[in-house]
């Protein structure tokens, strides 16, 4: 879904905006790790700290993603 995902469109310019290769990578690496955790807190009886996390998550996704004018491969 990060890989396919449609352009973004800048609310000001008008410009379409991509995810850079290190974002796409960084995205996908955080997305895979949801469900290993989500398993791992569930087994260790941890769900409250793992709602933290997925909470922590969310709200500083954001800062770690960065975006540019043009398509770059993931790889």
């Amino acid at each position: 879904m990060i890989i396919k995902r449609p352009d973004i469109e800048c609310p000001s310019c008008r410009h379409r905006l991509y995810f850079t290769s290190r974002s796409k990578r960084f995205l996908m690496g955080m997305t895979l790790l949801i469900p290993v955790l989500f398993v791992l807190a569930f087994m260790l009886g941890y769900m409250v700290l793992y709602m933290v996390w997925v909470i922590g998550h969310v709200l500083v996704l954001p800062w770690f993603v960065t975006v540019t004018d043009n398509d770059e491969p993931l790889f």
